[in-house]
């Protein structure tokens, strides 16, 4: 994706033709032939690792598949795989839909965001920062999300799932990051979503917003198919924005997002799991987190924050920074960090739950004990 999929201003494209030259998979596969031509006394070691055969396992070719996942042998066939790559790169390439949409950007950012932080590889949150700067600035009009851009331009009026999948990206590129330009970004759109598509009589939003071009009817997503609905996404960014804030609006509009699903979830809960996600993220008490450490002293908080990334806890808010004016501006966005201090050259990470925190510690193993407790339902 980061080589062949983004555009030079950050953004990502929508998708590639799986056929060129009139055959499907043409540019991807590999006979067992041309791998051993290529790569010689190392193709023996390669086509076992990854499933290359004479027979081959598409259409008489090869996908190289890794059947035994190995961290060695992958960092050990990496000078296999860069040659391989320079002889595919002179293939004739499928055609490339350089269209960026603003819902599948979200979910990218979200995806490498989390990714970025959880791996420890900061490219992948670069990346992640480089679309969310490019959606905000070049796909946004009067604080509105638009639905694409193409050729040098944005186009149409974003959708619920355009402003849904966006601000989630921007809340997973909050808690990576810790820039609290990405939190107030989130929170600005989330506001668009509640001014221009929600049902307020029913709970929940709708697809369109309520200045397009008027339907029979306004559809209400319902569905999470191989994306998540904008509604499951909405519900959880308005669980996600209660427990950053401590504003009980968000969690109403949440609760009513999912009495709108009511019969959907009673009747066909597999039809929704991201909803059910939410569910999940409601009925459990979110965990609160906070790392802070003293001014100028980012260092003392790596081990807490290594800590964090390495343990999981789905049902969570993070806010971290160290302490001075920039931690107060942090807090009128997440204000569960508000009052929280580092000890005299240390870092002090805090874990609550509504506000009630456990005590404070400097010690990773004593907070990812904190972070691990669960609670019974």
């Amino acid at each position: 994706v980061l080589r062949e999929m983004t555009a030079p201003e950050g953004g990502f494209y929508s998708a590639t033709d799986a056929d060129s030259e009139g055959h499907e998979g043409k540019f991807f596969v590999w006979s067992a032939q041309e791998v051993q031509t290529v790569l010689g006394a190392e193709a023996a070691r390669f086509m076992r690792h990854y499933d290359i055969t004479p027979d081959g396992n598409f259409e008489g070719q090869n996908i190289p598949n890794v059947q035994t996942p190995s961290e060695n042998e992958w960092a050990a066939l990496a000078g296999a795989r860069k040659k391989l790559y320079d002889v595919r790169a002179k293939r004739i390439p499928p055609l490339r839909d350089d269209k960026i949409l603003a819902a599948w950007n979200g979910l990218m950012i979200s995806g490498l965001a989390v990714g970025g932080n959880v791996l420890g590889e900061p490219r992948y949150i670069h990346a992640a920062a480089r679309a969310a700067d490019f959606v905000l600035s070049r796909m946004r009009h009067d604080g509105r999300v638009l639905r694409s851009f193409k050729d040098g331009r944005p186009q149409v009026s974003g959708f619920l799932e355009d402003h849904a999948f966006v601000a989630a990206g921007l809340l997973d590129l909050y808690q990576a990051t810790f820039d609290p330009r990405w939190l107030g970004e989130a929170i600005a759109i989330s506001e668009v979503l509640e001014t221009h598509f929600a049902d307020p009589a029913r709970g929940g939003w709708f697809m369109t917003s309520n200045d397009a071009e008027k339907l029979i009817a306004r559809e209400k997503p319902q569905y999470d198919g191989a994306e998540p609905s904008g509604t499951s996404v909405a519900i959880l960014n308005a669980l996600r924005l209660a427990a950053f804030t401590s504003a009980d609006r968000w969690r109403v509009i949440a609760e009513g997002g999912l009495s709108s699903l009511h019969n959907v979830l009673i009747e066909r809960p597999v039809a929704m799991t991201e909803a059910l996600l939410a569910l999940d993220f409601l009925t459990d008490v979110p965990r609160e987190v906070a790392v802070v450490w003293p001014a100028g002293q980012e260092a003392s908080a790596a081990a807490l924050l290594a800590s964090l990334r390495g343990t999981f806890v789905p049902n969570k808010v993070v806010a971290a920074g160290p302490e001075g004016p920039g931690l107060q501006g942090v807090s009128k966005l997440a204000t569960f960090i508000d009052g929280k201090v580092a000890a005299a050259g240390k870092a002090l990470a805090y874990v609550c739950e509504r506000g009630r925190c456990e005590l404070p510690t400097a010690d990773p193993a004593v907070f990812v004990q904190q972070l691990g407790k669960i609670h019974p339902y």
